[in-house]
């Protein structure tokens, strides 16, 4: 039986078997290095992201994570975790998971970048789950 990856493009990680297990590790500590990095070039766009989303939910609006496999089941968790961490109520921050939340939106959230779409519903925030690219538009 052969195995097709749907969820994860080719990287230098595709033979995680066949390494030790200090590789493993240097590996996943290297990785985590890049993250504070990468924040650091997108803070202007996530200080103009949180400022929007933060306006339009003191006028009464709500956050809606839509996403499909991890990604959805990521936004599912964060929306879950809201309200015993932050003290919200319960349907303030919404997750959604499906894959044709991509096709019933029409093309309104962008499959490869994190971002608020602002449609005519002037008090909803959409935040779209980064995917990997590698799913099927």
């Amino acid at each position: 039986m052969s195995f097709n990856k749907t969820t994860e493009s080719n990287s230098k990680y595709n033979h995680l078997e066949k390494m030790t297990v200090k590789e493993l590790l240097v590996n996943i500590n290297n990785e985590d290095k890049t993250v504070p990095l990468a924040i650091e070039k997108v803070i202007p766009v996530i200080e103009s992201l949180v400022i929007d989303i933060v306006a339009r939910m003191k006028r009464g609006g709500r956050i809606f994570y839509m996403g499909a496999g991890t990604s959805g089941r990521v936004g599912i968790v964060d929306a879950s975790e809201c309200p015993p961490t932050f003290g919200v109520p319960h349907g303030l921050v919404v997750g959604i998971i499906a894959y044709s939340v991509y096709h019933l939106l029409n093309g309104m959230i962008d499959n490869y970048t994190l971002q608020v779409q602002k449609t005519n519903l002037e008090f909803v925030n959409l935040i779209q789950r980064p995917s990997n690219g590698n799913q099927t538009k």
